[in-house]
């Protein structure tokens, strides 16, 4: 199956909030979408992984520019679909962000 990288919109908060959901996180399609803009106003990024128009996964990922290290990244969330699991989507969507 192909998967699509790209970055998420205001309109992906209800499908984000469904992933999130399973794994304990109590998010509403309102409270999603106000943190996904608040990443973005930060200088962060987050990529979804779409599978036939479905969104399967997700990274959120920041910019921070360190002392020592200077200017890196850092994954703050990841999360991908329990039927997705073990095929390699994680490591895809990291390396989305990285490219990013």
């Amino acid at each position: 199956m192909t998967i699509r990288f790209r970055e998420a919109e205001a309109a992906d908060a209800e499908a984000l909030a469904g992933l999130l959901s399973p794994l304990g996180y109590a998010h509403t399609t309102g409270s999603v979408r106000d943190n996904l803009a608040e990443r973005v106003a930060r200088g962060g990024a987050v990529i979804i992984a779409e599978d036939q128009r479905a969104v399967v996964g997700c990274v959120s990922a920041l910019l921070d520019v360190r002392l020592a290290e200077g200017r890196c990244g850092e994954v703050a969330s990841l999360v991908v679909a329990e039927t997705r699991r073990g095929q390699g989507l994680g490591a895809q969507l990291v390396a989305a962000a990285e490219a990013g």
